[in-house]
């Protein structure tokens, strides 16, 4: 009877051993779990945290280099910029990169503190600050412009599109900044050298519009300065390729056509085309965004590339 009762004795006490190993190995993979789900939410969190940080920064980069091409660009405008998008104490480095002609390059720096444990840099201990090192670029060129807005007048006096179109190979072939006779008719019809370049009566904005058949035009004296549209036939049908610098004075019917190309940035003109676009086959839209790319002495526009 003593010896069962001792074997009996000794199992309880191996059974109660093994209870508590259990318990223990339960905690320690509670506690591994824990701080492995811990750890992922702050590496979650400092990626976001520096996520939103280059989202903020590339939106500075965005508009710092669209702005490289004005004419009124200059240090202070730059430095306002960026405090109005990342705060008054930013201290974003500001880098800005010309690869080519016509095309520039801003790279933007920012350390960022960061109140937390970097574990993406393995920094488990709690540090004061732990800094985040943010970069971002954007990179904008000058392209013909596809579309143009309409004039505007008061203080901020805008050049907008002219009620007049010209010729891909009449434009092209102009002297620039030399002033040229031409003469317009009575349905607005405009001659360079005895050939048809153009016509007046006809308001157009955007690449890809057709030009219409020339209508009756009341005698008139001609002082205006804008953004002329460039035709070529596309197909069967003459549209709008792009857009040039004109100034135009005269009394009909003997108008000057002064050229003018400038290598900067044309205010109220853009590479982005908005609302109703005309509705062209595939190979002709094709046609009319190569040719586009390539016009001569066209009003240019900033893009982001």
């Amino acid at each position: 009877m003593k010896s069962v009762q001792g074997d009996a004795s000794g199992h309880e006490q191996l059974s109660a051993s093994s209870h508590g190993d259990d318990e223990i190995m339960i905690f320690l993979a509670i506690t591994v779990l824990a701080w492995t789900i811990l750890s992922i939410g702050m590496v979650g969190v400092e990626w976001g945290y520096g996520a939103w940080a280059q989202a903020r920064l590339y939106t500075t980069a965005q508009f710092l280099v669209l702005d490289s091409f004005s004419r009124t660009q200059n240090q202070m405008k730059k430095e306002a910029i960026v405090r109005m998008i990342m705060g008054n104490n930013s201290t974003t480095k500001v880098e800005e990169i010309f690869s080519s002609p016509g095309v520039t390059q801003i790279r933007l720096a920012k350390d960022i503190g960061w109140p937390l444990p970097s574990l993406l840099r393995g920094n488990t201990v709690h540090q004061p600050s732990t800094v985040l090192g943010v970069v971002s670029s954007a990179t904008a060129q000058l392209l013909p412009a596809r579309q143009v807005g309409l004039p505007q007048s008061g203080h901020n006096r805008l050049l907008g599109a002219l009620p007049c179109t010209l010729g891909k190979a009449a434009w092209e072939s102009m002297p620039d900044q030399t002033p040229v006779a031409v003469l317009v008719n009575s349905l607005g019809e405009i001659y360079f050298q005895g050939k048809n370049i153009g016509q007046f009566g006809q308001l157009l904005t955007h690449i890809g519009q057709a030009v219409s058949d020339p209508q009756a035009l009341q005698p008139l004296q001609v002082r205006l300065e804008g953004y002329v549209p460039i035709f070529t036939k596309i197909g069967k049908i003459n549209r709008v390729v792009g857009f040039g610098r004109v100034q135009m004075y005269g009394t009909y019917p003997h108008v000057w056509l002064r050229k003018q190309v400038s290598t900067t940035r044309s205010h109220n003109a853009s590479t982005q085309l908005t609302g109703e676009r005309p509705r062209l086959r595939q190979q002709d839209l094709a046609q009319v965004f190569s040719i586009n790319r390539k016009l001569q002495g066209a009003v240019l526009a900033p893009t982001l590339i």
